[in-house]
C-alpha cells in the first residue's frame, strides 16, 4: 500500500498497483499535494511514465466537479493541452487521526501526461525567452484556448498551470472550469474565490464582491495574455499597462497583448480564437518581413 498525505493533517492508503478497464498503473512517486488532490508519477503495463491525481477532497461537490473534469478533459486533443490518458476509481483506507479507525473509501483518479516542470519553473531555468522560441508556443495556447472556448471557460489561467512537455507548452488542470452549456451543473460556491491569485481577470476579482458578475471567455484571454507579456518582459503586467511598459523590441505582439489586457472585458479581445487570430497576424508579419 502507499500512504498519501492530504495537508500533512490524514491520510490515505491506495494500492501500490492501480488497474482501470484499460490498463495497470504502478505508483512511482510523489509528485505533488495539492489542496484538493495529490499527484503521483506511475508507470504502465509497458513502462511508459505518467502522472496520476487522486482526488482526496472526497465531499459531494469536489467528486461531481472533478467527474467533470474528467468528461471535459478527455474531449480535449489538441496539441497544446496536456494529454488525457485514463480514468477511473479505486478503493482505499482513509485514516483522519490516530484514535480513529481507518475507514474504507472510493478515490477518483484520471491519468494523464506527465510534465517535466511547468512554466514558472521554465522561465526562472531559461533568462531572456526569444520570439523564435515563444510565437510558436503562443500560437499554440492560443488556438488551444480557443478550442476550449467552445466547451468551457478554464477560470484557472497561471504560470504554473502551463506545463512543459518535450518542446510543447501544454495547458493543464481544468478543475474549475465552468462550462458554456446547459448540460453542465454549476459548482461554483456562494463565497469561492473563482481564479489564480495574482492572475485573477478584474471581472473575476469584481466578482468577490459582486455575485452578479460573470467570468466570460474574455477573462480567460486576460489570464493568457498576462501570462504571454510574464514571459516576453520577465515582469507582471500590474495595473493598466502600455506600450512604454514594453521590454522587447517584438512592439506588434505587445499590441495584440495589449487588446488582451484591456480593463473592461467588453472591450478585450473575446474569445482564444480570436487572441489567436491576432498573434497568427504578428507571426505572419514577421515571416514576410524574414525576421
Amino acid at each position: 500500500m502507499i500512504t498519501i498525505t492530504k495537508d500533512g493533517k490524514y491520510f490515505y492508503e491506495v494500492p501500490e498497483t492501480i488497474y482501470t478497464k484499460n490498463a495497470r498503473y504502478e505508483l512511482c512517486e510523489s509528485l505533488g499535494v495539492g489542496g484538493n488532490s495529490a499527484v503521483w508519477e506511475c508507470l504502465d503495463n509497458d513502462g511508459s511514465s505518467y502522472a496520476i491525481k487522486f482526488l482526496l477532497n472526497l465531499n459531494e461537490q469536489s467528486k461531481k466537479r472533478f467527474f467533470q473534469e474528467v468528461k471535459l478533459h478527455s474531449q480535449l486533443t489538441h496539441e497544446h493541452f496536456i494529454h488525457y490518458i485514463d480514468s477511473g476509481e479505486v478503493e482505499a483506507s482513509e485514516q483522519r487521526s490516530k484514535r480513529e479507525k481507518n475507514k474504507k473509501c472510493i478515490i477518483p483518479f484520471i491519468v494523464m501526461e506527465k510534465a517535466e516542470k511547468n512554466l514558472m519553473e521554465y522561465i526562472k531555468e531559461h533568462k531572456g525567452i526569444t520570439y523564435s522560441e515563444y510565437i510558436q508556443q503562443f500560437l499554440g495556447l492560443s488556438d488551444a484556448l480557443g478550442e476550449l472556448h467552445k466547451m468551457a471557460i478554464h477560470r484557472d489561467l497561471k504560470l504554473e498551470n502551463i506545463l512543459i512537455v518535450g518542446d510543447r507548452w501544454v495547458i493543464g488542470d481544468f478543475g474549475l472550469c465552468s462550462f458554456l452549456d446547459d448540460d453542465h451543473e454549476d459548482l461554483t460556491r456562494e463565497n469561492e474565490k473563482v481564479g489564480p491569485k495574482y492572475w485573477m481577470s478584474p471581472e473575476a476579482i469584481n466578482r468577490l464582491y459582486d455575485k452578479t458578475v460573470e467570468i466570460v471567455p474574455a477573462s480567460d484571454v486576460f489570464q493568457m495574455a498576462a501570462i504571454f507579456w510574464f514571459v516576453v518582459n520577465n515582469r507582471f503586467p500590474l495595473g493598466i499597462v502600455t506600450d512604454k511598459d514594453w521590454k522587447s523590441q517584438d512592439i506588434e505582439i505587445c499590441n495584440v497583448l495589449l487588446l488582451g489586457l484591456q480593463h473592461s472585458a467588453e472591450a478585450r479581445i473575446q474569445c482564444g480564437s480570436d487572441f489567436h487570430k491576432g498573434i497568427e497576424e504578428v507571426a505572419q508579419y514577421f515571416r514576410s518581413s524574414k525576421r
